[in-house]
């Protein structure tokens, strides 16, 4: 398949827009995943915490672990548990601010999680050890011909030809004599230039790496052509070498092939885990009614006809043709080198691995407990800090808030005042307004919300600490 000159920017944000979607879900979505009755612990106006989210954030705050201690933490947590339920009884949680950082939070914390991690440390693996030699080749490209539904093909058996020249003992600069008039044809020969990994197009690297000195290589695919290499020579790297964070981080960038197998294998596992189903004759008959408007992303069935039918399944869950032919809206190429069937399967391509991996992210909470336990954690830490500088913290600077509490508590502060300056007394009254402001609107949270305790469930806590 040849390179494809698609909007680019247009897929990021839809996919930050799937993913704010995500986290408007699992903002609104209170109560723990996957817990059943028997593991709430803890139960405070609108929301079931279960045993294991308690212990994860009591052993996050406590090192020594008694029974003294659980009784301190579940007092400081329920305290926070009514400042949350009012925060979220507000619509703090709903604000377009609020969910649009916590969407670039779980973007970072769900990365690890949305992709094959085995094939990842497969290819940090295999470049630590082609970074140890330098390779140096002689090579002849065919490339495709654009706009020919044969050129594939057609550059197939050109380097296969090429191929059995070589073999047969010419030279690399015969056979580029001979094919000199081929404008798709191209020599590079070695030069005296040593390479490494991440030098060149991933599949020329690895035949090349793969091969013995001298020896010639079976037509190699590469981006847009096919390549015929002979190992002209190798050594030990003479460069410094690499960390494995920075082999991850080269593996990571875009541009890199490695990214696109890792993300190819990765969905692989997807649709084995979730059930993937397709019914190519859905897919066929968008492809029987497209028309060139496919390339700039206009193109739009007609009226009299529907495209309604089921396209694949994901978990038993439904995405229709309508749900691709709007997605396909999104992309716009001015490469014609793909037939207006081989575009559609291209997308179609795009299209199952982000919903696929989308559904995944959805789902990331229910599959790892400590992935749920860390994102909830960070939403909650955000939804506290807003609420209690809207509740205390901004309240606490009221000048006439703050003159009032010291006029009705001024005995507290005769002593003090005989010994500390002005501005030392003023933060000292500062400090207790805030502490005021706090204690009162604890017990009035207190007084609005309902929190139910499982005792069983504690008193087990208590026998397992």
């Amino acid at each position: 398949m040849s390179l494809l000159e698609i909007n680019n920017s247009s897929v990021t944000d839809m996919l930050k827009k799937m993913l704010f979607a995500i986290v408007l879900f699992l903002s609104l979505a209170i109560n723990s995943f996957g817990s059943s009755k028997d593991d709430v612990f803890l139960a405070v106006h609108d929301r079931e915490i279960t045993r294991d989210e308690f212990l994860y954030h009591f052993r996050k705050n406590y090192q020594e672990v008694n029974q003294r201690n659980v009784d301190i933490f579940l007092d400081e947590f329920i305290i926070l548990q009514l400042k949350l339920a009012q925060a979220r009884e507000e619509g703090i949680n709903h604000n377009i601010g609020f969910i649009n950082e916590l969407t670039e939070y779980r973007l970072i914390l769900s990365a690890p999680y949305l992709t094959d991690n085995e094939k990842q440390q497969e290819f940090v693996n295999e470049a630590l050890e082609r970074l140890k030699y330098e390779i140096k080749t002689d090579q002849i490209l065919v490339k495709y011909e654009a706009d020919n539904n044969n050129d594939t093909l057609n550059a197939f058996k050109k380097a296969g030809e090429i191929r059995n020249r070589l073999f047969n003992g010419e030279s690399f600069e015969e056979v580029a004599k001979l094919y000199s008039g081929d404008r798709l044809i191209v020599y590079k020969p070695n030069k005296d230039v040593f390479i490494s990994a991440f030098e060149t197009d991933y599949h020329i690297e690895s035949a090349a790496f793969n091969l013995k000195k001298g020896e010639i290589s079976m037509p190699v695919k590469f981006t847009n052509g096919y390549s015929v290499i002979q190992l002209a020579d190798k050594r030990e790297s003479q460069k410094n070498q690499k960390t494995e964070q920075e082999i991850l981080n080269l593996i990571k960038d875009a541009k890199d092939e490695r990214m696109q197998l890792i993300e190819d294998a990765f969905v692989i596992k997807l649709k084995k885990e979730w059930d993937f189903k397709e019914n190519q004759e859905a897919l066929n008959k968008i492809c029987q009614f497209a028309d060139e408007r496919i390339y700039k992303g206009n193109w739009k069935p007609a009226s009299n006809l529907s495209f309604e039918e089921v396209l694949f399944l994901i978990d038993g869950k439904s995405v229709l043709q309508s749900n691709f032919i709007d997605y396909m809206q999104n992309f716009e190429t001015t490469d014609r080198s793909l037939t207006i069937k081989q575009y559609i399967h291209s997308l179609y391509t795009k299209f199952v691995a982000e919903r696929l991996i989308q559904y995944e992210n959805l789902k990331l909470p229910e599959k790892y407990p400590e992935f749920r336990f860390q994102y909830e954690e960070y939403r909650d830490a955000m939804l506290l800090m807003q609420f209690t500088k809207q509740k205390v913290w901004l309240k606490a600077e009221d000048k006439i808030g703050i003159e009032q509490f010291f006029n009705e508590n001024k005995t507290n502060y005769m002593a003090e005042s005989e010994n500390k300056n002005p501005d030392e007394i003023d933060n000292i009254v500062r400090t207790d307004y805030q502490n005021f402001l706090m204690k009162e609107w604890i017990a009035e949270l207190r007084a609005k919300y309902k929190v139910q305790i499982n005792e069983e469930v504690l008193m087990s806590i208590k026998k397992q600490l």
